[in-house]
């Protein structure tokens, strides 16, 4: 689990975006937050979500964006969940009782969501199982690798990885040994910040490249096999 300071600060970053959609930097979050620290302690907080792969930087700004990673770790760990009413439950077992057909059933559920939060609702129907069967990291060079994985399903996905540091081959072999024990095989919800420190330590990464495989993993399983998208309450 995230330490409490670096966790309230990953929120106010994520909440920050998604009210804004742009980059969120150092003062953004200072004057939004009631972190009680200061804005070095922020940015030295900030670089190390980075490095943890929660966040990242685009080139163009100097604030930070939420990844995949980070947008897992905000909803399973650091969003305020909120227990529905009996009234709101109520309307939700009306509503869905009886639907059999899958499109009419992701239809009224995306409504009913776009009823109860007044936001836009997306609902996404996807090919159940999907999994990493191999990685396969090439090492380019001290500052580059490439990842590919091979999915259950047959398909290939790489991604070319720069490297703000040198890497040694032997670190890239480790931690492609370390991810096929223990990352194929398992859904993306199974890729958790415990896993991910375990992998550190086997791997002994201390510069924060199991970070960015187990953030590419996790956007490919989440990607994978999507069949269909259904969005209702475009105008919310």
């Amino acid at each position: 689990h995230q330490q409490p300071q670096k966790s309230k600060i990953l929120a106010a970053v994520i909440e920050e975006y998604i009210r804004t959609a742009e980059p969120v930097g150092s003062k953004a979050i200072a004057a939004s937050a009631d972190l009680g620290c200061s804005s070095a302690t922020i940015r030295n907080e900030l670089a190390e979500l980075v490095a943890m792969g929660y966040l990242e930087q685009p080139h163009t700004s100097a604030g930070r964006v939420p990844t995949p990673l980070g947008y897992r770790m905000y909803v399973n760990e650091l969003m305020e969940h909120k227990d529905l009413t009996a009234e709101e439950t109520q309307a939700i077992t009306q509503s869905l009782t009886g639907r059999h057909q899958r499109g009419e059933l992701m239809t009224d559920a995306s409504r009913l969501a776009s009823q109860l939060t007044n936001y836009p609702a997306v609902t996404l129907t996807t090919s159940a199982g999907v999994t990493i069967r191999r990685f396969d990291l090439i090492y380019l060079d001290a500052n580059s690798f490439i990842i590919v994985l091979l999915l259950s399903d047959d398909t290939v996905k790489n991604k070319l990885v720069h490297l703000p540091v040198s890497a040694e081959q032997s670190m890239i072999q480790k931690l492609a040994t370390v991810f096929n024990a223990h990352f194929t095989g398992i859904h993306e919800s199974d890729i958790t910040p415990v896993l991910i420190r375990s992998a550190e330590r086997a791997a002994q990464d201390n510069l924060g490249i199991t970070a960015v495989i187990a953030a590419f993993a996790i956007e490919v399983l989440t990607g994978a096999g999507a069949a269909q998208t259904y969005l209702v309450g475009e105008s919310q």
